[in-house]
């Protein structure tokens, strides 16, 4: 595995495996500013093999694998113990017989399906119109149990992150990873937050990643998921962070399974799209 050391070097081995073995597949959404990103911060790697350029995101408790791949080779794919999570976005009508196929030989390797979520698209006037109604109650509840929010900053970051990666509410490869410095920026601007109890521990998190200003997301722990008040008042602080920066929509990812969620998103008045994400996991 080889770290790709600039953006150039990315596009060369994206188009020598494109011009050698088209055609080819690849699962690989990520925006060119996403790619640099990674980059920059030397998390992102690469193994090639013939037919197949396999891409690695490293997120520090988990790996997101990508491939550009010509499903006429088969993948000799040797995993160490990390957590590794394929990602798949597809729509409902149109989904592909050859990543179905591509699905196959990966759990020949063994990857085997965990999630699928489907893409809520949340508009933000009317999320925070329903939530306006419910906040100050929610947020009475909240006090009453001794917790409170504040905004992410560095000094923090390692806890909220700790909390993330076991698997609180999200699996840990739902999440995306950001570092120290970013926890401190998009706090800074409001657009993350974290919730302590009295004892100072995180119990839960939510925010718009500073990569992915489109999205958001809550985590929560599991002794906490049943404490009302937590998903709203964290809803409604992403909400003025929106409207503030001038977002008119949010997307979410919601396990087609979470019942709970699903109810939750329908009460604030999300609207579900046709956009489905799956994902393979390698665990040990």
């Amino acid at each position: 595995m080889r770290v790709i050391e600039n953006y150039d070097d990315f596009l060369y081995l994206i188009n020598c495996v494109k011009n050698e073995f088209s055609p080819v597949i690849t699962n690989c959404y990520l925006q060119e500013e996403e790619i640099e990103r990674l980059i920059n911060q030397s998390r992102l790697s690469y193994v090639k093999q013939k037919g197949i350029l396999f891409l690695f995101e490293d997120n520090v408790y988990y790996r997101n694998l990508y491939y550009y791949w010509n499903i006429r080779y088969k993948p000799d794919l040797k995993l160490d113990d990390s957590l590794c999570a394929v990602p798949r976005v597809y729509y409902a009508d149109k989904d592909d017989d050859k990543y179905l196929f591509a699905n196959e030989m990966l759990s020949e390797i063994g990857f085997m399906k965990k999630n699928t979520m489907r893409q809520t698209i949340d508009d933000i006037e009317v999320e925070y119109e329903s939530l306006n109604s419910i906040v100050d109650l929610a947020e009475k509840m909240l006090n009453g149990l001794e917790l409170y929010v504040e905004p992410a900053t560095r000094d923090n970051a390692e806890s909220i992150r700790l909390l993330l990666s076991k698997g609180t509410m999200l699996p840990v490869y739902q999440i995306p990873f950001m570092t120290n410095d970013e926890y401190q920026q998009i706090g800074d601007t409001g657009g993350f937050f974290c919730v302590k109890n009295r004892d100072g521990e995180i119990v839960a998190a939510s925010g718009v990643p500073l990569n992915k200003p489109s999205c958001s997301f809550v985590a929560i722990e599991d002794a906490y998921k049943v404490k009302a008040g937590i998903a709203p008042v964290l809803s409604y602080k992403i909400c003025e962070y929106c409207r503030k920066m001038g977002y008119k929509k949010i997307r979410n990812w919601i396990d087609v399974n979470n019942k709970e969620s699903i109810e939750y998103h329908n009460m604030i008045g999300a609207k579900w799209g046709n956009r489905y994400l799956e994902y393979l996991v390698y665990e040990v």
